[in-house]
């Protein structure tokens, strides 16, 4: 409320001054400033902590940011007084730590903070990051990524396909994802402390290249050429994939018949691909598909890969119901190099996230 004074003199003989003096209008404020804090549910390592806050009445003056060990241990101020609105808290792996801000204003109010706290962050030594895909590419939303040995924290997908293990023990994991609507990837092993760019590529439910994980020892693909090629045990996922090796050209094809009931021509071929050694821009892997007689595919220069690191490719498909498919897989090699497939899956895209937008609606 506005607030104002007035003020008149008067004489001992009773005389009024004629004018009024006006003061104000003064604003008494009584009303104590709000914030908000926010942490991350789960860090390896040092993560940041960030904080707003908010007044109606004289403004805001600063904030203290207290923090305790678990949610029943003593309050203790980390930032005293700060008109930041954000910092790094280290913390140890092991432990959850709990966070709260306490607004004041210019007034001398100051908000009575919660006693559960705003966030709390748990704090681990490792951590396996990376994004799930489906077989163009796109992220995938609400994929769970799971362990064996049990990590300390998961965290789904988010948006963009992002997802997160947190775990104290340096040891050797199983990994698996899911999401309803796709098929499922063998198990993928990882061994160590934090790695990034775990990344999944979820296969169709509809999948209609047989063992293209070469998990069932390669009988359903034809083998061509003049190369060497065989089943290895360096894989993408699962215990085995395929090698296209030595100089020369070799070949792994498969032919199949597209179910007479297909309704979805948005298909796509995909796999993953590795190279053991840097390569020349006249080192190719050749995809070929062949539909009904009328080839098309895709060159990929070895030279464009990373010796060592997986790769993901696909090639959108235009097809219809009952046609005859021939996928073919080529290395033409220059040197003596070796490339590793595995994850090769052909199928109907399905989406990972779909944003909707809604009306705005003005008052």
């Amino acid at each position: 409320d506005n607030h104002y004074l007035h003020l008149r003199t008067v004489d001992y003989a009773g005389n009024w001054a004629t004018d009024t003096v006006h003061l104000g209008p003064f604003w008494i404020d009584t009303q104590p400033p709000a914030s908000t804090l926010s942490a991350p549910l789960f860090a390896a390592g040092s993560f940041t902590v960030t904080w707003s806050g908010s007044d109606t009445g004289s403004g805001l003056l600063g904030y203290d940011i207290q923090v305790r060990q678990g949610n029943s241990g003593a309050w203790t101020t980390w930032q005293d007084d700060t008109i930041d609105t954000q910092a790094i808290y280290t913390g140890t792996a092991g432990n959850t730590y709990t966070f709260r801000s306490i607004a004041q204003d210019l007034a001398g109010n100051a908000e009575t903070p919660p006693d559960e706290g705003d966030a709390s962050t748990t704090r681990t030594a490792y951590a396996f990051t990376g994004h799930v895909f489906n077989n163009r590419g796109e992220p995938v939303f609400m994929a769970q990524v799971q362990a064996t040995p049990a990590v300390v924290g998961q965290l789904p997908s988010d948006i963009t396909g992002a997802y997160g293990l947190y775990f104290n023990a340096a040891d050797t994991y199983q990994l698996t994802v899911q999401r309803s609507g796709f098929g499922q990837l063998p198990t993928r092993y990882v061994t160590g402390g934090s790695l990034s760019g775990l990344d999944f590529y979820l296969p169709p439910t509809d999948d209609l290249i047989t063992d293209g994980g070469f998990e069932q020892g390669g009988s359903a693909w034809a083998f061509q050429g003049t190369a060497a090629t065989a089943i290895t045990t360096t894989a993408h996922t699962g215990d085995h994939g395929l090698v296209l090796t030595e100089q020369g050209t070799s070949v792994v094809s498969q032919t199949l018949t597209l179910p007479s009931d297909l309704t979805d021509d948005e298909l796509a071929l995909s796999w993953m691909a590795q190279v053991n050694q840097p390569a020349s821009t006249n080192d190719l892997f050749i995809i070929l598909v062949t539909i009904d007689g009328q080839p098309s595919g895709r060159i990929i220069s070895l030279g464009n890969l990373t010796a060592g690191k997986w790769l993901h490719g696909s090639l959108p498909l235009d097809v219809q119901a009952g046609q005859r498919v021939t996928v073919r897989l080529a290395l033409n090699a220059a040197q003596d190099i070796r490339l590793y497939l595995d994850e090769v899956s052909l199928g109907a895209t399905q989406p990972g996230a779909e944003r909707v937008y809604l009306p705005l609606a003005l008052r």
